[in-house]
Formats: structure tokens, C-alpha cells, sequence
């Protein structure tokens, strides 16, 4: 049986009230609640708990259960502040600027307490675990250091930034770990091989066109923010021969023509690129074809610069320096919200317009404000366009399934459910 109409206005209407939205964008932005933390930094989740760091005070840790009402359980004080948190099982690392590395424990969130440290030879800013093992950058060399004792953490190896350069980032990803530097007037990506960490071994590099910032890896490529040349995408499936095949520079395509890039870090998930830029803000980018990366949608805020994010299905944890952690909802503002085993269709016009949205699937084609393409398809299916009045908002006056025919005539906006099978639009994760 169909839901009612008035139960799925209620969820459409629910899931775009507080959207905010650009003309260019796809993706609605929608604000579920915040904490506010202006020297927040960095981000990192797991469970019901956001672990953030605090470039002033270092660790605090939030209760997210209840996004609307986000809620400090315990915090850490660290003297140098922290950058950046990685967390595993209960153990927060905390690289800690000149004070090292920091390791934490938050088995109990309301009473965080130091387990041990390690005091590297620099200014510990970037952290990546694997395993037992630390991934440090630290100035200029990265420190690999033995966690599995956490209160006695041992130094295995360290591998020197070339020409004494600055490692930015470190990640790793089975037995290689990708490292980006800053070398004006191009960054640099360094994939070596720890299979053994206590003898790391350079498999390949790559020049990136301006100083490399944040990393995220995704089967064979690595997802790179680099500063002015935004998002670069290499091939690193020879680590020997990596290989840029794509990018997204929004200036060519003409969308932000009089603002600056500045990609300052970056989290991939399936075929869809995070980007956190210092002046548009989260980017959500569409990468499933490298040569040919899409934006989706961006959303910014006044007051402050998005530094980190943290992604969970459809909901951006973020940290936003000068204010604090947001949680944001995004929805693919053309696509259907799922009811059950049916799709909901916001259109205009006819039970033909189910007929419309095989096609616009097929084609993978976007609706736009214009509503040509609604225009176009229903004059390829040979539908007078004057049945085709098209909704701004729902206006329901009927609902109609697969099995009727499309010449039946409706003749005000409609709400049309259609069964999934047939129309498998996603959204946007």
C-alpha cells in the first residue's frame, strides 16, 4: 500500500526546509547542530564520540549521539595544543607539536589519561596508525615509531624530507605509506614501502604543482588537496610510476571565477571526493571519472575556514577553524527520498512523467531550473507540452503507479511513486 500524501510531503518537506543552497549545487546543506570550538583544528570520529583537537588546549571529546545537541564529555589539556587526532579502539594519538607525540587514553571519555609519548626531534603535526604502528610528520622527516607498547613507545626508523622540505601529511594503506611536502613551487608525493617499518624503502614520487597538504587513499589512487591547484588524483597502482590523471579545478570551469583555490585537505568515500578548501568551503565532488570530476555541491560558511571533516554516510562531521565542529546533512536535492521499497518522485505533470525519469536515468542526465530536459523528453515520448505544468513545490492532487498508462492526462503537480526497481537513482553518499 502507498504511504499517504500527506506523509510524504512531511519527510520531502523535512529533509529541504533548512537546506541551504547555491545555484550551482546538487546537494542540499542542511545544519543538524554544532559545538563551538574556534581554534579547533582537526577531527576525528568513532562511534557516538568526536574526538577534536584544539590547536590551544588540545583534546576534547563530544557526545554526537543527539546531532542537534552535541556534548562535551571529558577533555585533555595538552600545552602545545594538538593538530590532528587518530583514534584506535579507546587510544587517541595526539601529535602535539614540540611536545611530540601524545598517547591518550579514552576508555573513560569523561577522564582522558596520558599513557605515554614520544618526543620527536621537530614539531609533531600529522598522525596515521597502522597496527602497532605510528606515522608521524614531524618537521621535516616522518618518525615511524612503535605503539604497541603504548606507555614505552619506541622510535623504528626515520625517513628525512628530501632537501630538507616539510612533510605535511602522512597515511598509510597496507604496507605503504604516502607522504605529501610542501616544496614551492610544487608539492610532492612520496609512496614508500613498510613492509618492514623499521627499514621504509621509496618506491616512487610524483610533483604536484603546489604544496601538498591532506591526503586520503582509495584503492589505487590517492586523493591529494594541494593548495592552488586544488584536488589532484594519481594513479598509484605502480607505486614505482605514479601517474596524475585527474583534477578538479574549478576556475576552468568557470564556477568560482573571481575566488582563489586553496584545497587544504581531503576524504574520499566510493566515488565521491570531500574536498575542505580555506575559501569555498566542504566541496563534494564527483570523481568516478577522474579526467572528468564534477562539483556537486559546496557549502561555506562566514567567520571561518574548513579544516578537516570526518564522513559517515550522508552526514559531514566537520572541523571549521574560527568556529568549531558542525554535523551537516547533505541530500541530493533532484534526487527521490527511499519509502520503504518505493521511490518518491517530485515532478510535474503526468503519470508520463515516470516514463521521463527512466530516461533521465538512463542518459544520466540532471534536471535543471529551466526544466528543458523535462521539455525535451516529453516531446521525444510525443506529450503535449501544455500537460506538462511543472511544480516549484509539491502540490499533490494524485498519486498513480507503474501499471497505469501515460497518456492518462493529469493536469496539476503531482506526487508520482514509482517502483524502485525500475529507477535506481542513489543518492549521493
Amino acid at each position: 500500500m502507498f504511504p499517504s500524501i500527506q506523509s510524504v510531503l512531511q519527510k520531502f518537506s523535512a529533509g529541504t526546509a533548512s537546506a541551504q543552497l547555491n545555484s550551482k549545487s546538487r546537494i542540499a546543506f542542511n545544519l543538524l547542530g554544532s559545538y563551538p570550538l574556534p581554534s579547533i583544528s582537526g577531527i576525528s570520529l568513532s562511534g557516538n564520540m568526536a574526538y577534536l583537537a584544539d590547536r590551544y588546549s588540545g583534546l576534547k571529546i563530544i557526545d554526537v549521539s543527539n546531532p542537534a545537541d552535541p556534548t562535551l564529555l571529558g577533555s585533555y589539556d595538552i600545552p602545545s595544543g594538538a593538530n590532528h587526532i587518530s583514534i584506535s579502539g579507546t587510544t587517541a594519538y595526539a601529535p602535539a607539536e614540540s611536545l611530540g607525540l601524545l598517547i591518550i587514553d579514552v576508555g573513560n571519555p569523561a577522564s582522558p589519561a596520558l599513557l605515554g609519548s614520544y618526543d620527536t626531534p621537530s614539531s609533531a603535526y600529522h598522525v596515521s596508525i597502522s597496527g602497532t604502528t605510528a606515522y608521524v610528520a614531524d618537521g621535516n622527516s616522518t618518525q615511524i615509531i612503535d605503539v604497541s607498547n603504548t606507555t614505552n613507545p619506541v622510535l623504528l626508523s626515520t625517513w628525512p624530507a628530501p632537501g630538507g622540505d616539510y612533510v605535511e601529511y602522512a597515511s598509510v594503506s597496507g604496507t605503504k605509506a604516502y607522504l605529501t611536502y610542501t616544496d614551492p613551487p610544487g608539492g610532492l608525493l612520496q609512496i614508500l614501502n613498510v613492509t618492514d617499518p623499521a627499514n621504509p624503502g621509496l618506491l616512487g614520487q610524483i610533483k604536484l604543482g603546489d604544496s601538498a597538504s591532506g591526503i586520503s587513499i582509495s584503492g589505487t589512487r590517492a586523493y591529494v588537496a594541494a593548495r592552488y591547484v586544488g584536488l589532484q588524483i594519481i594513479d598509484v597502482s605502480n607505486p614505482i610510476n605514479p601517474v596524475l590523471i585527474g583534477s578538479y579545478d574549478p576556475i576552468k570551469e568557470g564556477i568560482f571565477s573571481t575566488v582563489y583555490d586553496y584545497a587544504y585537505n581531503v576524504n574520499v568515500v566510493g566515488t565521491i571526493a570531500y574536498v575542505l578548501d580555506e575559501q569555498r568551503g566542504l566541496e563534494v565532488i564527483d570523481v568516478s571519472d577522474p579526467a572528468h570530476t564534477k562539483l556537486l555541491g559546496n557549502h561555506t560558511v562566514s567567520g571561518g575556514y574548513f579544516a578537516d571533516a570526518t564522513i559517515l554516510g550522508t552526514t559531514a562531521y566537520v572541523a571549521v577553524d574560527g568556529i568549531g565542529m558542525q554535523i551537516i546533512k547533505m541530500n541530493n536535492r533532484f534526487n527521490p527520498y527511499l519509502l520503504g521499497s518505493l521511490i518518491v518522485l517530485a515532478i510535474g505533470a503526468t503519470a508520463a512523467g515516470i516514463l521521463f525519469y527512466k530516461k533521465y536515468h538512463k542518459k544520466h542526465r540532471e534536471l535543471n531550473t529551466d526544466n528543458t530536459l523535462i521539455k525535451e523528453s516529453a516531446k521525444e515520448l510525443k506529450i503535449p507540452s501544455s500537460s506538462l505544468p511543472i511544480a516549484t513545490s509539491l502540490s499533490a492532487a494524485g498519486m498513480f503507479s507503474t501499471s497505469q498508462k501515460p497518456e492518462v492526462p493529469v493536469t496539476s503537480p503531482q506526487v508520482v511513486v514509482a517502483e524502485a526497481s525500475p529507477v535506481q537513482l542513489s543518492l549521493v553518499a
